[in-house]
């Protein structure tokens, strides 16, 4: 660390126990709603970020348990574990940011289906120009899920199975320009 670099932590713990919740049964696109007798639901999260003139950084972590406790089963709303891991340089010189951004997910079992992991990786570029006519823009282009994985969000498939979760999307390119206007 230097002087002007700038770093944040957050922990979060939490430890839940619930009786009579109640959830959706997988059961298809149309889900139905059962009784738990009895869950717990604990986890941690954890975030933290470095910044300085050049470079930046982030990762956030979070494990989620939540299990009907009678049954030993995984609850259907229980999240996979995620890492997500960002890095980026800066070059004042032109006003631009570079980035990588790496989300990692653990497989999951509910009671009737698993699901799988995966590994996104994200490329981005963020400009802020400077000059008096464009001062206050911002012009992003990214690209999303670079490597094109096929993946499932683990709670849409936890509640409806794989017949009624669509992939999570594809390698997309996005270019947005935004414009900060002060009051």
């Amino acid at each position: 660390l230097q002087r002007g670099d700038g770093l944040d932590l957050k922990l979060t713990a939490f430890h839940n126990s619930i009786t009579d919740r109640i959830a959706t049964a997988p059961s298809g696109p149309n889900p139905n709603y059962v009784n738990i007798a009895q869950s717990r639901i604990r986890g941690v999260e954890l975030e933290a970020g470095y910044e300085s003139d050049r470079w930046f950084g982030r990762v956030a972590a979070s494990h989620i348990e939540g299990i009907d406790v009678l049954s030993g089963d995984v609850l259907t709303s229980t999240p996979a574990s995620e890492l997500m891991l960002e890095v980026g340089h800066r070059f004042p010189a032109r006003n631009l940011e570079l980035g990588w951004r790496g989300t990692f997910t653990q497989s999951i079992d509910y009671p009737t289906v698993s699901v799988p992991g995966a590994a996104i990786h994200d490329l981005f570029l963020t400009w802020r120009p400077d000059n008096h006519v464009m001062r206050d823009l911002t012009v992003q282009f990214a690209i999303n899920n670079v490597t094109d994985e096929l993946y499932y969000n683990a709670l849409d498939v936890g509640a409806n199975g794989f017949a009624g979760a669509w992939p999570q999307r594809g390698r997309d390119f996005r270019l947005t320009v935004g414009r900060t206007i002060e009051f």
